[in-house]
């Protein structure tokens, strides 16, 4: 981390500062432990973003983080507020779903209202079930065509 900080800090000298340096160093800061200060970087960006939000890999990065620090700051529910902004963007992404639903599990153990988060966090899994099985199938129907055809396909493809 002190090294990449030392990093960063030339790109500063060099008047080279993008929002791509900003993300790294509100990254590092997460990293290091100061959520509340890459908390606040990675809002300003996110701001930045809502206007041009052409490139939604990024968005969901910054989205990610900001999630990520409000979690370590105790705000569960903004937290799942980003998550689910990030299924707006993907859907599908069963990642974000895990975090969904052990943001509601961690709501329910500390915040109360066992029931209706549970409820919450167990359809947020099952979701993520249904991501990983949809695409274990298509992975398995796709490994018996090519099983036909050649096992070298299958050696140099997958493993």
């Amino acid at each position: 981390l002190d090294k990449a900080t030392e990093i960063l800090d030339e790109f500063k000298k060099l008047t080279i500062y993008s929002d791509g340096v900003a993300f790294y160093e509100a990254q590092i800061m997460y990293f290091k432990e100061k959520y509340e200060e890459s908390y606040c970087a990675v809002d300003k960006l996110i701001s930045r973003y809502n206007a041009r939000t052409s490139d939604y890999d990024e968005f969901k990065q910054l989205l990610l983080l900001k999630a990520e620090c409000q979690i370590k700051l105790k705000r569960i529910n903004d937290a799942i507020n980003s998550y689910e902004r990030i299924l707006d963007i993907d859907p599908k992404d069963p990642i974000v779903n895990a975090k969904i639903a052990y943001s509601y599990e961690t709501k329910a153990k500390e915040l109360g209202n066992y029931m209706e988060n549970m409820t919450m966090a167990v359809k947020y899994m099952e979701k993520q079930m249904e991501i990983y099985a949809f695409s274990d199938a298509i992975f398995h129907k796709f490994i018996k065509k090519r099983t036909k055809k050649t096992h070298k396909f299958i050696f140099y493809k997958f493993f």
